[in-house]
């Protein structure tokens, strides 16, 4: 079968916003990756911190973490001894920020005041919105 060059100014304009749209979708699905990807590694550094498995297994206990996740997961990416380091730095630095909001809102709970519970609403979207801006940082940037 012989191609065909069309070459109609609708047709063309067609494509073209067949193309931006695809690039568009691509965005999209790469920052809803980063944004699962950034609430695994998150978890992972908060309970890495909430076990403390470092200070009962020593220093050789992320090249273990690292080797046995990568053993059950032989496919996955982004399980080094490195990144699992990172995943817990991440944690470590962003965590102090949320619970520092976290503790207004476990104040404003406390009372039974209506006009507290306005602002116990908007503390607690603050939060999220400071959750979801945390997840929306490329893993680049937060290793580097």
């Amino acid at each position: 079968m012989k191609p065909i060059t069309i070459l109609d100014k609708d047709y063309l304009a067609w494509v073209q916003t067949l193309c931006e749209r695809y690039r568009i979708s691509q965005i999209r699905a790469a920052v809803k990756v980063n944004k699962e990807m950034l609430q695994y590694y998150w978890l992972l550094g908060k309970e890495i911190t909430e076990r403390g498995d470092e200070n009962k297994y020593g220093s050789a206990f992320y090249a273990t973490l690292s080797r046995d996740l990568k053993k059950r997961l032989p496919k996955a990416t982004g399980l080094s001894e490195r990144n699992i380091r990172y995943a817990q730095s991440f944690y470590e630095l962003y965590s102090g920020f949320i619970q520092n909001l976290q503790q207004p809102v476990a104040d404003l709970q406390s009372t039974e005041n209506k006009s507290d519970d306005i602002a116990h609403l908007n503390l607690q979207q603050v939060v999220a919105d400071l959750m979801n801006g945390i997840y929306q940082i490329p893993w680049g940037t937060i290793r580097s």
